[in-house]
Parts: structure tokens; C-alpha cells; sequence
């Protein structure tokens, strides 16, 4: 099997029953798809249930966190590389013979960890179109720059080496509390693996209502928060820990590249750096329901008026704050990251 297409399903409603037929319809000697839903709502299980293509299958389970949801979707998936895609977003089917023939092109070469398109990325009042073609370069660190330097955090919607998204998946669900900027660091991860080529087609339509900017970007930032049982003032500081754990990740923490420490050095370097500066933009921001705005506020501007970072400290500045709502997740948080 060449290409598996894997949705994780939580979503509910008539729109997210049109994705996943869309998705369904896709499936060919060539293709799998693997639709797995962990909404745990009656009305879809039935919808899901009838629903009879060849090459495609269905698994509906019981309501379950999304983390394991992904990873157990994952260990269904046989196809050489995975396309993973989400139940609100849209898959152009048309694009799938050029992403095929693009995966022959590549597969024999190691040095190549996906390819990716044409996104279109679509809020409530605008659309955007976005050209994932700049990941070609040998070096990571080149791919590093590439991406954090103005590409959306939307490429892991690529078709991937199923090795490649098994590791930095299983990797990802390990981390202590997972916050909203994961997503960049899951596919630096990526970039850390190999380069992705490109193809002219475009393949991913992304629905982006929850990250247009300002107040909602606060809003969704929030929320992440609130899911890991930590206090929302962390949003000021969110961009501290991407920082620190960036850091962390790349100079040793993620063992599954194989890589000089001086190259991981410098990777690391890199988004310590360029975490470490949106703080500046970032740390005034407060949540309506933040009960510990003083403690991050003090925690930000200790940091931005350092002249030299100590990850060991800013570990425990840290875990501090986390202590304050959840002791055994920032001691869980301390033991994981020291």
C-alpha cells in the first residue's frame, strides 16, 4: 500500500459528515483510508455505519483523549506514507495521482520525508492560498528558518513516511501538557527527519476559524490551558515554554534522528531564539479567567530583561507556575523535561 489517508474524527454535525465521505470516496488499490471516531455520539456511529466503500474502513470507539485517538489511528495505518487529515477540514481527490506518482518519485529516497502542495486556508472573511515549497533544502536548519520564518503550522496535513509520523506522533503524546503551539514544534520534528518535496496541485483545503488573530487566537490559546488543568494566565508566557521546550527537544530529548549534537546544537539554538522572541510580542496578553495574571507577568519579564538563558531555571520558573493549579502535573513536567 502506498498512501494511507487517516482521519481522527471527533467532530459532530453535517458538515463533518460531508469531509468524511469526501475522504471515503478516495480509496483505491493504491489508497486506504482509515476513518477512526471517538465522538461517542449515537446518531454519527449510525451515520458512520453505513457507509460501504471499497479500500475504505471505519472504526468507531468509545469517547477517548484525541492524543490516543491519533495514535491508535496510526497503528491501523499500512500505507508507506501517511496523509493525515482532519474531520472539518477537505481533501482534494483530484491532486491524489500527482501525490502518487510524486511518493514513487521519492520513496527510494531517505533523504525525503513527505511531499506536500497547495494549501487553501479558509477563515470567515478571507481566503488565502499557501505554497508548501521550501522544504527542499539538505539542510535542516535551512528547513527550520524556512518554516518558522512565515509558513502556517498546517504541513503535518502531508503525506509523511508512516516511520517518520509514527515517531514524532509517539514522541508528542509523551509530552507532560500539551499546549497550542505543539504544532509547531511536531512539525519542526518533521523537518528535523529529512526534507518534502512539492507538488503543483492543490491538496488540502484547511477551515481555520479558530486562529484569526487576536482575541481568538487568545481565546483558543486558552483553551489549551484549561484542557491541561493549568491556569489560562499561562498565555502570557506560552511562548516562553515553546522556548524552553523547543530547546529542550532539539538538543536531546527527541531521540528518534540520528544527528551530530552539533547540528542538534544549533537547531536548538534556533527556536530558543525565535520562541524566546515572541514572548515580546505576546506576554501582555491576559485571559478574562486568569487568576494568576501577577505571577506570569513577573515570571515574562524576568526572562525578556535576561541577558543569558538558563534552562535549568527557567525550568523551574516553569513548573512553578504550573504548581500553582496542578503540584503533580508540574512535578510529572519537572521529571519529564530535567
Amino acid at each position: 500500500m502506498k498512501l494511507s489517508i487517516a482521519m481522527p474524527s471527533h467532530n459532530v454535525g453535517s458538515r463533518i459528515n460531508a469531509n468524511i465521505l469526501n475522504a471515503c470516496v478516495l480509496g483505491s488499490d493504491d489508497v486506504e483510508i482509515i476513518i477512526r471516531d471517538n465522538s461517542g455520539n449515537e446518531e454519527k456511529r449510525k451515520f458512520l455505519s453505513g457507509i460501504k466503500e471499497k479500500n475504505c474502513r471505519i472504526i468507531s470507539v468509545d469517547e477517548c483523549p484525541g492524543a490516543e485517538n491519533i495514535r491508535e489511528l496510526m497503528d491501523e495505518t499500512a500505507g508507506e506514507f501517511v496523509f493525515t487529515v482532519c474531520d472539518d477540514d477537505y481533501v482534494n481527490g483530484y491532486a491524489l495521482p500527482s501525490l502518487l506518482d510524486e511518493i514513487d518519485k521519492i520513496k527510494g529516497d531517505t533523504a525525503y520525508v513527505g511531499t506536500s502542495g497547495i494549501f487553501v486556508i479558509d477563515e470567515d472573511r478571507k481566503t488565502e492560498f499557501f505554497r508548501f515549497n521550501c522544504f527542499d533544502t539538505p539542510d535542516a536548519l535551512g528547513r527550520f528558518k524556512a518554516y518558522l520564518g512565515g509558513c502556517p503550522s498546517i504541513f503535518q496535513y502531508s503525506p509523511i513516511r508512516r516511520t517518520v509520523s509514527k515517531s514524532v506522533l509517539g514522541f508528542c503524546s509523551t509530552l507532560p501538557v500539551y499546549l497550542s503551539y505543539h504544532d509547531w514544534l511536531l512539525n519542526c520534528l518533521h523537518l528535523m527527519h529529512g526534507k518534502f518535496s512539492y507538488v503543483d496541485r492543490y491538496i488540502y483545503h484547511y477551515y481555520n476559524s479558530n486562529w484569526t488573530g487576536g482575541e481568538q487566537n487568545l481565546i483558543s490559546d486558552a483553551r489549551y490551558f484549561k484542557l491541561a488543568g493549568i491556569d489560562t494566565s499561562g498565555v502570557r508566557i506560552q511562548w516562553l515554554i515553546a522556548a524552553f521546550e523547543g530547546a529542550q527537544t532539539f538538543m536531546s530529548k527527541y531521540s528518534g534522528v540520528d544527528m551530530p549534537r552539533e547540528q542538534r546544537q544549533s537547531l536548538a539554538v534556533f527556536c530558543l531564539s525565535h520562541w524566546y522572541q515572541m514572548l515580546f510580542h505576546t506576554y501582555m496578553r491576559q485571559a478574562p479567567d486568569a487568576k494568576y495574571d501577577a505571577e506570569t507577568l513577573k515570571i515574562a519579564q524576568k526572562w525578556m530583561a535576561s541577558s543569558e538563558i538558563n534552562l535549568s531555571n527557567l525550568l523551574a520558573d516553569i513548573c512553578e507556575f504550573y504548581a500553582l493549579t496542578a503540584p503533580e502535573k508540574a512535578q510529572h513536567y519537572y521529571d519529564f523535561w530535567k
